[in-house]
């Protein structure tokens, strides 16, 4: 998305997202209701209390990295060359998110 919001803003906006759709959060770390990730804020970096950008663990969430190989260019992600093919998503979402897991991909 594009806006003028600063990363504390931007941060203060996708947690009143989760506030506006009750989100609930029974556990630290456990499974949540909605979770709003700020994944990478074009030419900033932060690191603070509260955020951390780019998210320091982007490339092995399966959340991540499956839309992330439908939608970019693979030759720039974060400054950064990455190769994203079809096995890479594959070994994702098979190790990572076995069957069961709360990733699960939703077509409209």
């Amino acid at each position: 998305m594009r806006t003028q919001l600063s990363a504390p803003e931007i941060l203060k906006w996708a947690q009143s997202q989760e506030e506006d759709a009750d989100r609930q959060r029974i556990e630290h770390w456990g499974p949540r209701t909605l979770d709003v990730d700020i994944i990478a804020i074009e030419g900033e970096c932060v690191s603070s209390a509260d955020l951390v950008v780019p998210h320091p663990r982007a490339h092995e969430r399966a959340f991540v990295v499956v839309p992330l190989a439908e939608l970019v260019d693979p030759e720039s992600v974060l400054g950064e060359r990455i190769d994203i093919d079809e096995g890479d998503v594959t070994a994702v979402t098979s190790e990572n998110y076995p069957s069961g897991s709360a990733f699960r991909e939703v077509t409209t």
